[in-house]
């Protein structure tokens, strides 16, 4: 299955999405050429100022390479 990840701000607002890669790693874009790998969704997650915000949905879909 193909994973993503949505996080909201402190008053619900989407501010971030990572995706899960093959190799079960998590991957986010940090800027137009930014782009980080980690280990969990939630090495990015945190309070306003120290993070992307709270996981608030899981989305997922059948892995389809090259989609």
């Amino acid at each position: 299955m193909e994973k993503v990840a949505i996080y909201v701000n402190n008053d619900g607002t989407p501010s971030h999405a990572a995706r899960q890669l093959p190799s079960g790693d998590w991957v986010s874009k940090l800027g137009p050429n930014v782009d980080i790998e980690h280990t969990s969704p939630e090495a990015v997650g945190g309070d306003a100022g120290h993070g992307y915000g709270r996981i608030a949905l899981y989305m997922m879909r059948t892995f389809q390479p090259g989609a």
